[in-house]
């Protein structure tokens, strides 16, 4: 991340650190606009729901997870899961309801 922070980068696409408290550190750290890149496969959408929620929180300004959207059985639901934490800012129980209404 410094590198590219150093290099001019507009903005830094990084993995998930695992919890909202490191994330929180890896967004401090950069001086450009952090996204969340997609993470490991899972098909939890609690857990993908979860890891989105949390970076938010942290500080990222978006994510970048087209595979967990365009694998997912319902990809407008999942799209409209992922917008409502991003956008609105729900919780991660609030985002479920778009994939279960």
């Amino acid at each position: 991340m410094r590198v590219a922070c150093e290099e001019g980068a507009d903005i830094v696409k990084t993995a998930w650190s695992g919890s909202e408290a490191s994330f929180r550190r890896v967004v401090a750290y950069s001086t450009v606009p952090v996204i969340l890149a997609g993470g490991p496969r899972t098909d939890d959408p609690a857990a993908i729901l979860g890891m989105i929620k949390g970076a938010m929180d942290a500080g990222a300004r978006g994510t970048a997870v087209g595979r967990k959207i365009w694998q997912w059985p319902d990809p407008p639901a999942m799209l409209h899961a992922v917008a409502r934490i991003v956008r609105e800012g729900a919780d991660v129980d609030a985002a479920l309801t778009a994939l279960h209404p």
